[in-house]
This record gives structure tokens, sequence and C-alpha cells, in this order.
């Protein structure tokens, strides 16, 4: 079987899989259009300055609750 024939014959087997699972989306980007279209945006960074042994580090972190 060449490329061609082979890269025809998983199309085919793609699109059944896709229609026998009834997915609402056909492509990743149809994905990601769902999720950043239907989705909440997410919480925003915060930012907290630490002094660990003598020096300053600044922990940027979200709420974990807010993301659930």
């Amino acid at each position: 079987m060449d490329f061609a024939a082979f890269d025809l014959h998983f199309t085919y087997l793609r699109t059944k899989i896709v229609d026998k699972l009834r997915l609402s989306y056909r492509s990743t980007q149809e994905l990601n259009g769902l999720i950043d279209t239907e989705l909440p945006g997410h919480p925003h960074f915060q930012c907290e300055i630490l002094d660990v042994g003598g020096k300053e580090l600044e922990f940027h972190y979200r709420d974990v609750l807010e993301c659930i």
C-alpha cells in the first residue's frame, strides 16, 4: 500500500470513528474554539514576594479553588 492510499484509508477510518462518537467537533481547532467560547476565563496570576534564606523571590501562582 503506497502512502497516498494509506493516508486516504486512515482519513476514512478517522471520520468513521468521529461519526460513531457523535462528537460536537471534528478537529482540534474546532475543539479549541469550543473551549475558548463556552468555558469561563481563567483566574489571573497573583504574585507574592517570599524571603527564602535571606533572598527575596517572586512567587507567581493562581488560586487553585478559582481554577476549579
